[in-house]
């Protein structure tokens, strides 16, 4: 049996969905034959496909983006009184189902003298601990 180096389960890691361990172990059942102990891998559905490699990150991208959307308020306000208050994700949705309103309401508060604003809405509470 030849010894199993860290370039090969490296390598068994980087194609499949295990640990340094099982990567050993998957190696070791197959003496070091990478190809095998993938296919061994595949059929136990250990292995990642770059397709979903690359949907994670975007899953992970699109998540984050939701989130600081969801957090930030779109704010139009005249003087300290408030006209409107909602999420960005919201002012988002309406922008795309009816860009008509959302440019007229654009227009219609530059003219009249309100000012559009985005905030964050992060709070952090120190009392708490």
């Amino acid at each position: 049996m030849e010894k199993i180096t860290v370039e090969q389960i490296d390598a068994v890691r980087k194609r499949a969905n295990v640990g340094y361990k099982e990567a050993k172990e998957v190696l070791e059942r197959f003496d070091g034959d990478i190809v095998s102990a993938l296919l061994y891998l595949e059929e136990e559905d250990k292995t990642v496909s770059d397709f979903k490699k690359e949907t994670d990150k975007y899953y992970r991208k699109g998540k984050s983006l939701v989130k600081k959307l969801n957090t930030t308020r779109l704010k139009i306000r005249k003087n300290e009184r408030i006209a409107l208050d909602i999420s960005s994700m919201l002012a988002l949705i309406i922008t795309f189902l009816a860009p008509h309103i959302t440019l007229l309401s654009l227009v219609l508060s530059f003219f009249y003298g309100y000012k559009i604003k985005f905030e964050n809405e992060l709070e952090f509470d120190l009392t708490k601990k």
